[in-house]
């Protein structure tokens, strides 16, 4: 409502002033309308996901199988919407979108093998194993296991951080070394808006930190508090907390030289990015053994 009404968000943490654009400029107006847009996907749509996972749990717990289905269709629907096609390679505008966006910045498309020049031609990590756990899921509850579907809607809500975190830290790199512009900023903002909470919740100093950094002030000139450093070893620091690893999240790179921006590299994990989740393959490979030896015994 704050982006409609030019006025100062009211959130308990994290707030931003639209008062200072003006929705007679173009620049502003666009900025206004990219707060609009990317806030309805990533603060509220994203929640109707979250809410959907979780009734489909509490219809699984009193074995209403039906409902519970249900609910977990919807939960996928406003996660990847219609646009996207029966193959997931339409041009979509939800969370799925985000994803697929963001791994071509971030070299983790597809399988992830170190190949930036191939990273636009699949969809996004993130995106492959979201939808597996979709899938997954939806047999467990089939099957009444609320336990275990439970288990991957937790690891669901830590995927979809990865597209939110990279949108935070792409525009913040442009930001300060490519574009300043208020649409960019807004940009930047809606992001950390997302991401903040998880954040805040791991650190709160990291997240006064970022928030400080990334702020809408109606100027058109590069900020000289913007850091993109500071932001992205914030984050970092609170990566094992929030359920990600550098891996995930990849490295900013430039398309045109083939290579990560200096200073936007991937950072490294100590464990050598394995991280606790298991990968969409495995998961396909016991999902097929398990639903196999059911039908069996059937």
């Amino acid at each position: 409502m704050a982006a409609f009404e030019g006025t100062n968000t009211n959130f308990r943490l994290g707030n931003q002033d639209f008062s200072t654009l003006n929705n007679d400029d173009d620049d502003d107006s666009a900025a206004i309308r990219e707060a609009i847009q990317g806030g309805a996907v990533y603060l509220n749509i994203w929640m109707q996901v979250i809410g959907q996972m979780e009734q489909a749990l509490e219809y699984c717990k009193i074995a209403a199988v039906e409902n519970s289905i249900f609910a977990w269709d919807q939960a996928v629907a406003f996660y990847v919407g219609s646009l996207e096609g029966s193959d997931g390679l339409g041009d979509g505008v939800l969370l799925y979108d985000l994803a697929d966006k963001r791994c071509q910045n971030f070299n983790t498309c597809g399988s992830g093998e170190d190949d930036l020049s191939s990273s636009s031609s699949s969809s996004s990590n993130v995106n492959l194993d979201v939808v597996v756990r979709f899938q997954v899921g939806q047999l467990l509850l089939e099957m009444g296991d609320c336990e275990a579907a439970g288990a991957l809607k937790n690891e669901i809500l830590e995927l979809v951080k990865i597209p939110l975190i990279q949108q935070l830290l792409r525009y913040s790199y442009i930001l300060e070394h490519q574009d300043a512009s208020n649409r960019n900023k807004v940009r930047a903002a809606t992001g950390a808006a997302a991401v903040l909470p998880f954040l805040y919740a791991c650190s709160g100093e990291d997240a006064s930190i970022v928030h400080g950094l990334v702020q809408i002030d109606g100027s058109t000139t590069p900020t000289t508090t913007m850091s993109f450093a500071t932001i992205k070893t914030a984050l970092e620091r609170n990566y094992e907390c929030m359920g990600v690893v550098c891996s995930d999240v990849g490295g900013l790179y430039d398309e045109s030289q083939n290579a990560y921006f200096a200073g936007a590299e991937p950072c490294e994990d100590d464990d050598g990015g394995e991280g606790p989740r298991i990968g969409y393959e495995i998961i396909i490979a016991i999902t097929v053994v398990v639903v196999g030896g059911l039908m069996y015994i059937c």
